[in-house]
């Protein structure tokens, strides 16, 4: 009888181990009660370490195309087109709103990248493969999507802020679930990377957050929320049409 646990099983184990270095790590680095905005406009080591130890397993086992990180096996980037549309607007409102390009604003763009990287290896990777290996493909996307967001209601043990993590936390599912889809669609994970930075990248440059911004009736307040939900609805096209 063989002692490889089930990929399912290792992708939870690399998961919880994953988290402990990103949060318990953040947690130290810069104490409680610090905002994501101050997190990212530092050097945060916490990232670059969670960055560096899923890269290393996934080299060590060999799983560049389970996780979607071998670049010819990526179809059909028309489906980014969307993605890079919400994008672009996200953009749009940052530079509506003054951008000061200084050292903070280069390490954003670093952090930012990191958390990209790292986040969509992890989830989109790493966790999708092992749903996907136990439950299929549709599973995986809604098991993924719930779990990411989870993970994000513990930005709140972190900032301090345990309403604004919730707030996270439900965007976040809708965020993941799109994600996901389009990792079934694209089946790589590279350009959901780019999309997933260059989206964080734009919405701190603009001043922004995944929270709820319905808070503000206007109109820079609402667009990063109608993008989050345009999305997840062309999620549901993808995943169901």
């Amino acid at each position: 009888m063989s002692l490889e646990p089930s990929p399912w099983t290792a992708s939870l184990a690399v998961l919880f181990i994953w988290m402990v270095l990103v949060f318990g790590g953040l947690i130290l680095q810069f104490g409680h009660g610090t905002s994501l905005e101050h997190i990212v406009s530092k050097v945060s080591y916490p990232l670059m370490a969670a960055s560096l130890f899923l890269l290393l397993l996934v080299a060590y086992r060999g799983w560049w195309q389970e996780v979607g990180l071998e670049p010819r096996s990526a179809s059909n980037l028309a489906a980014s087109v969307v993605p890079g549309l919400a994008i672009i607007a996200v953009w749009i409102l940052a530079c509506r709103r003054g951008l000061t390009l200084d050292t903070t604003w280069k390490l954003t763009g670093a952090n930012t990248l990191l958390v990209g990287f790292s986040e969509e290896l992890m989830f989109r990777g790493i966790l999708f493969y092992g749903a996907q290996s136990s439950f299929g493909s549709k599973w995986a996307v809604v098991i993924t999507a719930a779990i990411f967001g989870l993970v994000h209601y513990l930005n709140g043990a972190i900032t301090g802020k345990w309403k604004q993590a919730a707030e996270q936390a439900i965007i976040n599912v809708f965020a993941g679930f799109w994600l996901a889809a389009l990792r079934v669609e694209l089946n790589s994970i590279i350009p959901l990377i780019a999309i997933h930075w260059l989206w964080d990248f734009g919405l701190f440059s603009a001043g922004s957050r995944k929270t709820v911004y319905i808070k503000s009736a206007s109109f820079d307040a609402i667009l990063p929320l109608a993008c989050e939900l345009i999305l997840f609805i062309y999620g549901l096209w993808l995943l169901y049409a």
